[in-house]
């Protein structure tokens, strides 16, 4: 009886985060493209993975936290892709080619982590059904 239409928009939201967290982990376990072309870091890849667990936990659980645990452990991912990202971005504002990387998927990482941190911030002010 758990259809789609019956779930709480905030469900939705935080599945479409775990999606975004997901595809950032995987996508960010494969490419290499961080500073010296190194892949993500173990806490990173636990954190995002932990807030796709979240989500899942939500499916069958009504609890009230998990919107904010979930954007909690992506606002930490988002925080650690901005720091393992940084010396790549600055590199291609300054235009030169210290640390290395792949600038245009490091930028998906970062768009893609800050949309799904912002989809699970929005899922933890939706009022719940009754």
């Amino acid at each position: 009886m758990n259809s789609i239409h019956k779930k709480e928009v905030d469900c939705i939201l935080m599945s479409a985060a775990a999606v975004l967290a997901l595809v950032t982990v995987i996508m960010g376990a494969t490419q290499k493209a961080m500073t010296l072309n190194v892949n993500f870091s173990l806490q990173l890849i636990l954190s995002l993975s932990a807030a796709v667990t979240v989500a899942i936990l939500r499916f069958f659980a009504n609890f009230d936290f998990l919107p904010l645990a979930m954007s909690v452990l992506l606002s930490a991912g988002f925080g650690m892709i901005i720091n393992e990202g940084l010396p790549v971005i600055v590199d291609k504002i300054n235009d030169i080619s210290f640390q290395g990387g792949n600038f245009p998927l490091v930028m998906t990482y970062v768009i893609m982590s800050f949309a799904a941190c912002l989809l699970s911030i929005i899922a933890c002010f939706l009022k719940k059904r009754k």
